[in-house]
Formats: structure tokens, C-alpha cells, sequence
């Protein structure tokens, strides 16, 4: 009887502390979130962000995949710069692709943009045209809290899926990647 409330006077301890730790290291302050929301919110208006991406979601399977590089995704003025790895298939060789899909300044066009104020959820589709002549759609969906999901689907290539969360005041500089290709012969 001695151990069994020693046992759990143990639990309950371990629960008290681990609750207040996890308290502690919870999270921002209010004050922090709204700042971040109205942040998000502009960035979503002006069309003006970074997003790093952490995980790759293969639509042929269930596997997320994480990342540990720097792939940064980057919509400014009109253009979106982006590496974005790919794991899928293709229905239609393009010579020379072999890294993933690449966007360098390439423009888009919105076909869809709207706000939902009860999930704190941006949304957007953007119409962008890959280094690889590949016609490709871009669906963001940027949470209050700066996680992003983006789905793309091209018109060559298996769909899938990133996640990744957003860089707030774009206090992260991009350097745009190049890709080395060799000349086809």
C-alpha cells in the first residue's frame, strides 16, 4: 500500500512538472501571436514572403519526408523564386531535370485568393511557368500561426505536397540557387 501511493505520488509529480515546463516553453504571448497574424496578413496582401520548407509529402505514398537544407520558397514584386525537390513520376522526359523544380524570378498570375478569419487560414493559387518550360500551380495555404502548406501539381509530373513554416519580417536573405547543367549533345 506504501508503494502504491508513493508510485503514485511519483506520477503525479512527473505530470506537475512536465506540465509546467511544457507551460514555460509553450508558445508565444498573446501579444506575439496577434503580431505575427497581422504580419502573415500583410505579407498575404502585398504578396510578399519567404517560406522555408521543412517536409516533402510524396502523393504516391504516405511518407513525409523531412529536409534539412535551406529550400526557401519566395514571392516578391511579382515573381516567385523557388528550389522545390521532387520525388514522383514524370509522364514526359525534360532533358536535364534531375534536381527538382526551379522557378528564378519566374511572374504568376492569382487565380484564387481568400482569408478564412475563424481558422486564421490565407489561401492562394498562383499560375507559374518553371525554368523547365513546365506549367505549374502553386496552392499556399499560410496559417496565422506560420505554418504553410503548398500543393503543386504540374502539368508533366505527379502532384505533391510541402510543408513549412513562414520567416517572419523576411529577416532570412535568400541567395537564389543555380543549377549546373550540362549541354545536351
Amino acid at each position: 500500500m506504501r508503494a502504491l501511493k508513493s508510485l503514485s505520488l511519483l506520477i503525479i509529480s512527473a505530470l506537475v512538472l512536465s506540465m509546467t515546463s511544457c507551460a514555460a516553453v509553450g508558445g508565444n504571448s498573446a501579444e506575439e501571436d496577434a503580431i505575427l497574424a497581422a504580419e502573415i496578413g500583410a505579407a498575404c496582401e502585398d504578396m510578399d514572403m519567404q517560406i522555408r520548407i521543412t517536409q516533402i509529402i510524396p502523393k504516391g505514398g504516405p511518407h513525409i519526408r523531412p529536409f534539412y537544407g535551406d529550400y526557401i520558397v519566395r514571392i516578391q514584386n511579382g515573381t516567385i523564386d523557388a528550389y522545390l525537390p521532387y520525388i514522383g513520376e514524370s509522364y514526359s522526359a525534360i532533358p536535364g531535370n534531375d534536381y527538382g523544380i526551379w522557378f528564378q524570378r519566374a511572374t504568376y498570375t492569382i487565380s484564387h485568393k481568400t482569408y478564412d478569419q475563424k481558422r486564421g487560414l490565407y489561401s492562394f493559387v498562383l499560375k507559374a511557368r518553371s525554368n523547365d518550360f513546365e506549367d505549374c500551380e502553386l496552392t499556399f495555404r499560410i496559417y496565422d500561426t506560420g505554418s504553410v502548406s503548398i500543393d503543386l501539381f504540374c502539368t508533366t509530373l505527379t502532384n505533391i505536397s510541402y510543408n513549412g513554416t513562414y520567416l517572419e519580417n523576411s529577416n532570412y536573405q535568400v541567395t537564389v540557387k543555380t543549377r549546373v547543367t550540362a549541354p545536351l549533345n
